[in-house]
């Protein structure tokens, strides 16, 4: 595809740089004082400073509709795409320009796919101008991002992703820059899927840009397999870590701890005493730390060995809320706060597992809950059925979380607790869950409270209760 790179100074618009394809497009000498604006106006009339000097200001991806101002036969009109994080270099911005060719019209250029096969792809698939403007779309596309509007004539950026703007990370950009099919992948909030988006350039016989394809596919499915298989080889990578090292380490442990006590036994001078307990109190914690490290590798290790029943989920959780409001009421009374626990259980089929490491994985994220409630609150712990899973939930109105934080929420050791924290209590869950055949997702936001929800497999010969 045809196409030149122009780098100019973005204060006075002076060309400074440009190649052989944008030479012959002129077709006529360009000097040090040849400014861009010489060259094209913009479709819309705005002046051409005004939006190289918006786009800059806001940061974001923009494109420039162009109409030359130079004698052209055949090239009557460019698109120029600019994309500052990556292309402005102290005064130097560098756009990508490509000339235009017809509308590309999908009915006359696709006899050959009918639309009954363009329909039936499952792909999200849209036909865009070089604007960014829905020419097309199949029927998957018109129903998850339409619904029961017409989307065709809208911005592609306003019906995927609610902006007034292209994309800062668009991928048409960096196909257009690169020459090369860049896929995005991204996270979408109405349609609570990861979603896959590529695009392909559309040329016409003279290689002039008219237009892309954008090609949307869900990808949840392997963006999960990819998060459970990177958790757990941190888990493993753990758990051989610590039975290899724990031994040892208790080893060196006891031998410190042993010649503390004889030495205080032996001394009298209290800046030496006071020394010697803070050394006895960091070996004491030290050993502590080495007992959980040991602790969780066995519920590792014995996991495969655990005997596995039949569970009504709603029994054991109604057991567990019972068993935790004892330890909730010490903590309302020492923190001077109200908390809340309840229950919302539908029928649900049962499920088959382990039910001490379920009730245990249950207990860790109900007082992961409390925990978020610095004020008070309410914890919630529901069930449902959606017909393929059965999900158990644990809801909490507290502090919630960033984004970078529910990232390394399951890795070993990570704790937003201080020194309350181990940071092996979601691990833990995590590991639990894995070994039900089940995953865990979570879902959170500063200040707007917390949600883990595991979903369970259900057995074939399952009823609903």
């Amino acid at each position: 595809m045809i196409s030149s790179t122009i780098t100019i100074d973005y204060h006075s618009e002076a060309i400074l740089d440009t190649d052989e394809v944008f030479q012959e497009w002129v077709n006529e000498p360009l000097s040090e004082s040849t400014i861009f604006s010489d060259l094209f106006k913009l479709s819309t009339g705005v002046p051409v400073a005004e939006s190289i000097h918006q786009a800059i200001s806001s940061g974001s991806t923009q494109h420039l509709d162009l109409i030359p101002m130079f004698d052209s036969d055949e090239l009557t009109s460019f698109v120029a795409y600019l994309d500052p994080g990556r292309n402005l270099h102290g005064n130097k911005l560098t756009l990508l320009v490509y000339p235009i060719g017809e509308t590309f019209d999908w009915d006359r250029n696709n006899k050959e796919l009918p639309e009954e096969l363009f329909d039936s792809v499952n792909d999200f698939i849209l036909l865009c101008s070089p604007d960014y403007t829905i020419l097309k779309a199949n029927f998957a596309a018109k129903t998850v991002f339409g619904g029961t509007e017409e989307i065709t004539g809208k911005k592609c950026y306003e019906v995927l992703h609610g902006q007034s703007h292209p994309c800062d990370e668009c991928p048409l950009a960096q196909t257009l820059e690169t020459k090369k099919v860049v896929p995005m992948e991204y996270f979408d909030q109405n349609f609570g899927e990861f979603l896959e988006t590529r695009t392909y350039p559309q040329v016409d016989e003279q290689d002039r840009f008219r237009g892309f394809t954008l090609i949307n596919r869900i990808v949840s499915m392997r963006h999960r397999q990819e998060v459970e298989a990177t958790q757990n080889k941190k888990l493993q990578a753990l758990s051989q870590m610590a039975s290899g090292i724990s031994h040892d380490f208790n080893n060196m442990l006891t031998i410190i701890l042993g010649r503390v006590q004889l030495l205080r036994q032996k001394l009298s001078e209290p800046a030496v005493l006071a020394s010697l307990k803070t050394i006895e109190k960091a070996a004491m914690d030290s050993t502590e730390m080495i007992q959980r490290l040991q602790d969780f590798t066995r519920k590792r290790e014995r996991a495969g060995e655990q005997d596995v029943s039949s569970i009504m989920l709603n029994d054991l959780i109604e057991d567990v809320v019972e068993y935790v409001k004892t330890r909730i009421d010490r903590i309302m009374r020492q923190r001077g706060i109200h908390i809340e626990v309840e229950t919302q259980l539908k029928k649900i089929p049962h499920v088959e597992g382990n039910e001490i490491a379920l009730r245990n994985a249950l207990l860790n994220l109900i007082f992961n809950a409390v925990d978020a409630l610095d004020v008070g609150g309410l914890v919630t712990v529901w069930t449902e059925f959606d017909g393929k899973n059965v999900n158990l939930g644990v809801s909490d109105t507290g502090i919630g979380m960033s984004k970078e934080v529910v990232e390394k929420i399951f890795d070993p050791f990570f704790s937003t607790k201080s020194e309350k924290g181990s940071g092996l209590g979601l691990s833990e869950v995590y590991g639990i869950v894995n070994q039900h055949n089940a995953n865990i997702e979570v879902d959170s936001k500063l200040g707007g409270g917390t949600t883990f929800v595991i979903h369970f497999p259900v057995p074939v010969s399952a009823s609903i209760r």
